[in-house]
């Protein structure tokens, strides 16, 4: 079975959102972020219903603003990782970065655009080229990431000014050199961004797990888990990310499963099978999974 989370190593989802503060009846364009915030909090509680209620109401109050369709593709992107859906929930996913592309084009155009912005455009390009790696259509993969880089140019070195940043060039400089030194053909198509630097990319990352926004925290903390499993092969450091994050989001089984991967391959071997058991438990008593869903996720243990 292929684990569709597992494949986007370089270039997977970048954060996007914030913590909801108002209701609905009282949302303004300030709130924007803070609403859709709450949705990504919602979905790594695996809080499906809870999350498409939230994006409902942005894009009821946002109709031409660019991140209530951003932060749909979101909620579609975690159902397409947590179950086997067919080709209408991709299409789904895809119109959804379409709507929000349209408008970010508008804005680019008209050079209406700060560094909030800036960070979403990141998140859309990414967004985008993750389904095409999925689907092994590469090339169009590299024509979309070629946008998220550019955007990435521009935020290189603006870490302080934008806390977020330190993400997007953490993840930037940590993955163009490695890219570069794994796979020899990349370095071609790299000598035209920036250099990278893996030991800074680290550091940007490992500044990132120590804000207070929780959402770039948890972020930094997923790709710092990701990076030290898969690509560093250092289990101790990645096991203490994947510890933070199921204790922060219980019900998250995509956590949960690294989080027994890890205690496995570090030979653990008896708290690898009481959090087997915790897997199946959640699976069986969280009613905002569906049935594709509760079979999908039974099948990866």
């Amino acid at each position: 079975m292929i684990r569709r989370f597992f494949i986007d190593k370089s270039y997977q989802y970048l954060i996007i959102l914030l913590l909801i503060l108002f209701r609905l009846s009282s949302l303004s364009a300030s709130d924007l972020n803070a609403v859709s915030g709450k949705a990504m909090i919602a979905l790594y509680n695996f809080q499906f219903q809870h999350a498409d209620s939230l994006i409902r109401n942005l894009e009821e109050s946002f109709p031409n603003h660019y991140l209530p369709p951003l932060s749909r593709a979101n909620y579609y992107w975690w159902k397409i990782i947590t179950d086997n859906p067919g080709s209408d929930i991709q299409q789904l996913y895809i119109a959804s970065l379409n709507n929000a592309e349209n408008i970010v084009k508008q804005l680019v155009k008209n050079k209406q655009y700060d560094y909030t912005d800036v960070f979403h455009f990141i998140n859309l390009y990414a967004l985008r080229a993750r389904l095409d790696l999925i689907n092994g259509e590469y090339m169009k993969a590299l024509r979309h990431m070629k946008n998220c880089v550019d955007f990435i140019g521009f935020a290189l070195g603006r870490e302080q000014a934008h806390e977020n940043f330190y993400l997007t060039s953490g993840l930037y400089n940590y993955m163009t050199e490695y890219g570069s030194k794994r796979y020899p053909i990349l370095r071609f198509y790299i000598l035209m961004y920036p250099r990278g630097d893996m030991k800074l990319g680290l550091s940007q990352l490992k500044t990132a797990t120590n804000s207070q926004n929780l959402v770039l925290q948890t972020e930094a903390r997923y790709f710092l888990m990701k990076i030290f499993l898969e690509l560093e092969q250092d289990y101790q450091k990645a096991l203490e990310h994947a510890a933070w994050l199921t204790e922060k989001y219980s019900a998250n089984l995509i956590y949960l499963y690294h989080y027994h991967e890890l205690l496995s391959l570090s030979n653990q071997n008896e708290k690898a099978n009481a959090v087997r058991i915790l897997y199946f438990e959640i699976i069986q008593s969280n009613n905002h999974l569906t049935a594709g869903q509760r079979l999908y996720l039974k099948s990866l243990l």
